[in-house]
């Protein structure tokens, strides 16, 4: 949010004469005594009980719905210029000359306001809070619930009654520029900071949402690694993997970290490299500049933007969730020679070939030789791990269907809680047909990568710096 300075000036709507007058900060209530965390966000204040997630945030004014009215009409006659935050806060300002309020309250005032016209309303600080990953609400008189990435699923101190519900879910779309109503009761829409909304009405009990957020920054491989997700080796893997255009689906159940490990491995990818992406709503951010990002629109599917994508020339196509009958254009991609990158439902790697050799999706047995490796995630507690590697091929020790068979290149040892490395040969096997580069140079290259990645840095800047430095061997 756009913060006031300590000093404002006053332009009352009419009489352009300017009064200054100072401001406080406005004062935030202190964390309960059991709180177990307390931070600042946006303004905002969370507190971290044993058992629930608190947003202590400015009072709300007590004449605060008959000022939203009166700034809303303002700001709807404005003819000025300027951007939108500019006309309400000159709508405001207006308001609150005409109506003298305090300046102790103008600090609240605008803070609500807002929150209310450009972002999300009383979730605000929800969204702004880094470490809440999800936010859902099942619907009226009970607490909305958030994902928090150190503490798991708690429910907050927020709620709507039934009216509140339906009218917040609906502004929360149309901000969106999305549509909801009996006829189209359900809306997947793009919010202001690019998280991934879903709003239901009239199809369940109650009127309902559930934001994904997405990261503004991505996680990088380093980070993936520092987390425990991957290990050094499994990234190396990866890399070498990418660079000789193998083709990888990562799977897992839901909130598993699939499209995170996706967005992470595509840094892999050659930084000339022609890329097309195909996504419901934009969640991935790559560094590459030569890099087109396309997503559903309409009556726009992705099927349609998979045919618009093979017209495009990609090296590499990335299909940020893979689950309709654009699996069968996926597919015949690769069989044409372009390198995809996918994520896809399942939660482990014989039903998701199941899947995608049913009756539904029809992909043919020779069809799903032509993916390379897959790469298993699950959320375990907090934690995200890369729980298994699995090599495709047409021959080897597992059968999983039909003549395909996967051969585990890593695994995660629950005993152990480690990563293992079972089958690196077979691995580099594969990919030196990919490459045409022999064996023992992919041996060589592997260790130099596993070295190299050991020793980068994990934001996001230097880290895509780090591996495009020019002359460097990896």
């Amino acid at each position: 949010m756009k913060n006031l300075k300590i000093k404002i000036n006053f332009t009352p709507w009419k009489d352009k004469s300017q009064t200054q007058v100072d401001l406080p900060p406005h004062p935030l209530p202190n964390p309960p005594p059991n709180s177990i965390e307390s931070y600042e966000v946006d303004g905002a204040r969370v507190a971290i009980l044993p058992d629930k997630y608190v947003i202590l945030e400015p009072e709300i004014p007590k004449n605060f719905e008959k000022v939203l009215r009166e700034v809303i009409f303002y700001f709807s006659i404005s003819r000025e210029e300027g951007t939108p935050e500019e006309k309400l806060m000159n709508a405001f300002l207006t308001v609150a000359s005409r109506r003298k309020i305090p300046p102790i309250e103008i600090r609240n005032f605008w803070y609500h306001l807002y929150n209310f016209a450009f972002r999300a309303g009383r979730i605000t600080s929800l969204l702004s809070d880094p470490n809440v990953e999800d936010i859902a609400c099942s619907g009226a008189n009970k607490p909305v619930f958030v994902f928090h990435s150190k503490y798991g699923y708690l429910p907050t101190n927020i709620s709507f009654n039934e009216a509140e519900l339906l009218n917040f879910v609906h502004s929360l779309v149309q901000k969106t520029g999305a549509t909801l109503s009996f006829d189209n009761p359900i809306a997947d829409a793009t919010l202001y900071d690019g998280s991934r909304l879903n709003a239901t009405i009239s199809i369940s009990r109650e009127a309902s949402f559930v934001i994904r957020k997405s990261r503004k920054v991505p996680f990088t491989p380093k980070t993936l690694i520092d987390n425990g997700t991957w290990t050094p080796e499994i990234a190396a893997l990866l890399w070498l993997a990418i660079e000789s255009r193998c083709s990888l689906m990562f799977i897992g159940a839901t909130a598993s970290g699939k499209t995170t490990a996706l967005n992470a491995a595509a840094f892999f990818i050659p930084p000339n490299s022609r890329i097309v992406s195909i996504e419901d709503t934009f969640e991935l951010w790559l560094p590459h500049e030569n890099w087109t990002a396309m997503i559903t629109k309409g009556n726009i599917t992705q099927l349609d933007l998979m045919k618009a994508a093979l017209r495009q020339r990609p090296e590499y196509i990335i299909v940020g969730e893979a689950r309709g009958i654009e699996v069968r254009e996926m597919f015949t991609a690769m069989g044409t020679g372009h390198t995809t990158l996918t994520t896809f439902h399942g939660a482990d790697v014989l039903s998701v070939l199941r899947r995608l050799g049913g009756e539904t999706l029809g992909i043919k047995h020779d069809q799903l030789m032509l993916l390379d490796f897959i790469i298993t995630l699950s959320l375990v507690g907090t934690r995200r791990i890369c729980t298994g590697v699995t090599m495709i091929s047409s021959e080897g020790e597992q059968r999983l269907m039909g003549p395909v068979f996967g051969t585990n290149v890593a695994h995660y040892s629950v005993e152990e809680e480690k990563h293992v490395l079972d089958k690196l040969t077979t691995a580099l096997d594969k990919i030196s047909l990919k490459s045409f580069k022999q064996k023992s140079t992919l041996k060589k290259l592997f260790e130099e990568k596993v070295d190299y990645l050991k020793n980068a840095p994990s934001d996001y800047l230097s880290f895509t710096r780090y591996i495009s430095k020019p002359g460097d061997e990896k």
